[in-house]
């Protein structure tokens, strides 16, 4: 194009204007009085080339920002389109896996005991027993559940697990577990010695073993509940009452009875602990708010030093004014007011909030305030003063962090 262009404008056949030379370079002068230089025909590929891959593979309009205040040419932007969309490094990385089966191809149940689903899920520290992951087990007809706490994600721990299955409800037809390397060896040994079929669920695609992975959802929120209440070292100790719960309800689908029903055809007694669960609203229960309206109780989003602790604080506040772009005014107690975004503030749904409101609570910290390292209430010359965490409420002796 460029030799020709040459000779036509030598032969006097094309005209010249906004096109010159400068030190052997073609430059273009624009309408808006800029000058930019005309590549060689055979020279803008690579020019785009290099643009492109040297500040970072960026898209067509960026590609394009860049050679545009220095060069200029007749179908400039279709170029850095048609190089942009052949690069492959650009293709792969923008390559997404979101095509689904649309078609749900459900296991069959075909019967009591007939299949069993295995899962386990890590704790995030050891408790005192050394154990740091939990087996669950559930039988797919009763959704009866077996669980245990083991020291280590090994076959030999799966299986001892495993055999107090087949010792108390005897050898199932299928076992269904993704792939892992705790579910062979030894454990494979053993379901082939009792002539039991090993399913194992494709990569990546833990949904084929999905009533499992809820269950491992359920037990590890129930243990973040049991952790702020008691100790975390403990955890291991509080596996037994969650599956009781479990077993204990009652399932929607289950046409309303509860796996313990299914299994041995009664209801079940439980605790005497049922007058309180009677009257106190569960805390499982968290009707979708829409919105925040005004008096509205709101919890304060906070940073979690350890995944078992909630991401609410302790301290709940009340929504005061409803203020522009997504934001709310909350008063405490203490009548002090925060300006905090909708999207780090939870609803409060606990019936049984004191709504009484005093400024001196503001300078005067809770007679019930104890310290979270000595556990003492008072204030003494040797403890120090005890500032309180804005962000958990909680009280530290000045001598017991320095020391």
């Amino acid at each position: 194009m460029l030799p020709r262009l040459l000779q036509r404008t030598a032969s006097g056949t094309v005209p010249t204007k906004g096109y010159h030379f400068q030190e052997d370079v073609l430059c273009k002068r624009l309408s808006s009085g800029e000058v930019k230089i005309v590549p060689k025909p055979e020279q803008r590929v690579n020019l785009i080339r290099r643009v492109h891959l040297d500040v970072g593979h960026y898209g067509v309009k960026k590609t394009y920002s860049l050679l545009e205040p220095i060069y200029w040419w007749v179908g400039m932007y279709g170029d850095v389109q048609k190089e942009v969309s052949t690069c492959v490094v650009c293709d792969r990385v923008k390559a997404t896996f979101e095509v689904k089966d649309p078609e749900l191809k459900p296991l069959p149940i075909m019967g009591m005991f007939y299949r069993w689903g295995i899962d386990l899920f890590k704790m995030p520290f050891p408790s005192t027993a050394g154990n740091q992951y939990v087996i669950v087990m559930i039988e797919h007809f009763s959704k009866w559940i077996e669980i245990a706490a083991i020291s280590a994600k090994t076959a030999e721990n799966v299986k001892a697990a495993f055999i107090k299955i087949l010792a108390r409800y005897g050898a199932p037809a299928e076992v269904l577990t993704h792939q892992g390397t705790e579910f062979e060896g030894l454990f494979a040994e053993l379901l082939l010695a009792v002539y039991i079929d090993h399913r194992i669920t494709s990569r990546d695609h833990a949904q084929s073993n999905g009533l499992a992975e809820r269950i491992v959802q359920m037990f590890e929120k129930a243990l973040r509940k049991y952790c702020v209440l008691y100790d975390h070292d403990h955890w291991d100790e509080f596996l037994h009452w969650i599956a009781m719960g479990y077993r204990f309800s009652r399932h929607h689908s289950l046409g309303g009875y509860s796996p313990y029903y299914l299994l041995y055809g009664r209801h079940p007694i439980p605790t005497r602990d049922t007058l309180r669960y009677a009257y106190t609203r569960s805390g499982n229960f968290k009707p979708k708010l829409k919105r925040f309206e005004v008096g509205d109780l709101v919890y304060l989003r906070r940073e979690s030093t350890n995944s078992m602790e909630p991401d609410t604080g302790r301290i709940i506040l009340r929504v005061k004014q409803l203020l522009g772009t997504g934001r709310l005014l909350l008063e405490g107690r203490d009548q002090k007011t925060i300006r905090e975004h909708v999207e780090n503030c939870a609803p409060c749904h606990h019936p049984n909030i004191d709504l009484y409101q005093d400024p001196a609570l503001a300078d005067n910290q809770e007679k019930d305030q104890a310290c979270e390292v000595c556990g003492l209430v008072d204030v003494t010359r040797r403890t120090g003063p005890m500032p309180l965490c804005d962000n958990c409420d909680s009280g530290w002796h000045m001598k017991c962090l320095t020391s």
